[in-house]
This record gives C-alpha cells, sequence and structure tokens, in this order.
C-alpha cells in the first residue's frame, strides 16, 4: 500500500486541479444570470452534468407522467422531487428555491416552452404542444433559457410530446 501511496496522491492533486480548472471556466464562460445571482460550484457540476450526458440516456415522460412532479412531497410519490419541462427538456428544480417561490405554482409539473418563448406568465401558454406555431425569433428566447437552464437545473428526461412533434 505505501507503495501505491505517491500515485494515489499524485491522482488526487491532478482530480483536483482539473475540478478547480474546469470550475474557472465555467465562471468565465457561465450565462450571466448565473454571475449575477452568485456563483456556485453545484451549478459548475449540473452544467458539466448536463453536457457530457448524451441525450439517448434519459429518460422519456409525457405531459402525464410529468405532471406528477408538480408538488415537492414524498407523500405525493414523487421522492419529493419538482420538475418543469421547456425545449423538450425535463428540468429538476428541487433544489430551486426561487423556482418554487416565482414559477413553481404555474409551470411545476407542467410544459413551459410557450411561455418561456412569448415571455408569457398566462396559463394559455402551459403545455402547449403546437410547437410549430412559435416564430424564429420566439424559438431563439427559448434556446437562451435553455442555455441558462443547462447550467442551473440537472436535465431528468426528455419530453415525450416535444419529441414527437419535433419528428413531423
Amino acid at each position: 500500500m505505501s507503495s501505491l501511496r505517491p500515485l494515489l496522491v499524485g491522482t488526487s492533486t491532478g482530480l483536483t486541479a482539473t475540478a478547480l480548472m474546469y470550475c474557472l471556466y465555467d465562471y468565465q464562460t457561465c450565462h450571466p444570470f448565473r454571475k449575477m445571482q452568485g456563483f456556485s460550484p453545484l451549478e459548475s457540476a449540473i452544467r458539466l452534468h448536463n453536457t457530457i450526458r448524451p441525450q439517448w440516456t434519459y429518460p422519456t415522460l409525457t405531459l402525464q407522467e410529468l405532471s406528477d412532479y408538480r408538488i415537492p412531497s414524498p407523500a405525493a410519490g414523487n421522492g419529493g422531487t419538482v420538475y418543469f419541462s421547456s425545449d423538450g427538456y425535463i428540468w429538476d428544480v428541487s433544489h430551486s428555491e426561487t423556482f418554487q417561490q416565482m414559477y413553481g405554482s404555474k409551470w411545476a409539473g407542467k410544459d413551459a416552452t410557450f411561455a418561456l418563448a412569448k415571455m408569457s406568465m398566462e396559463h394559455s401558454n402551459i403545455n402547449r404542444t403546437d410547437y410549430h406555431r412559435l416564430t424564429q425569433e420566439e424559438w431563439d428566447s427559448v434556446r437562451s433559457w435553455t442555455k441558462y437552464f443547462q447550467q442551473k437545473y440537472w436535465i431528468r428526461g426528455i419530453l415525450q410530446e416535444f419529441q414527437d412533434q419535433m419528428k413531423q
């Protein structure tokens, strides 16, 4: 074991240096909203995870299944997790008090793609699946939000209805 100690210490130092370099890179390239809210190493880990995990490895959920994740309660059968969807991704916002306080009552367990595209809090823009009606400018808005969410929230799945619409 003593002959392995220098190797293990060197590996540990190398991993620590790599993690620090990634955090520095992440801080320099992160979405401006993240810098305004204060930099978090947890969000660096989230961004790394969401960047390197292949999309095909995520489970697919329907809007009906997504609705099971609207209440942060183990009694609701969801393990206390809260999800919402946008741009086809299902985001885990369980750890975000800001989301739950400001948007949770409207978006938790629902698809907010249209609401984000139109910058609207109207109920009529929640869970809409006629994505083909969005303009290029509205898609640009959605994609800007997606870049932010990829750095802030864990991706937990893909929305089936979005995937089906995009295939058409």
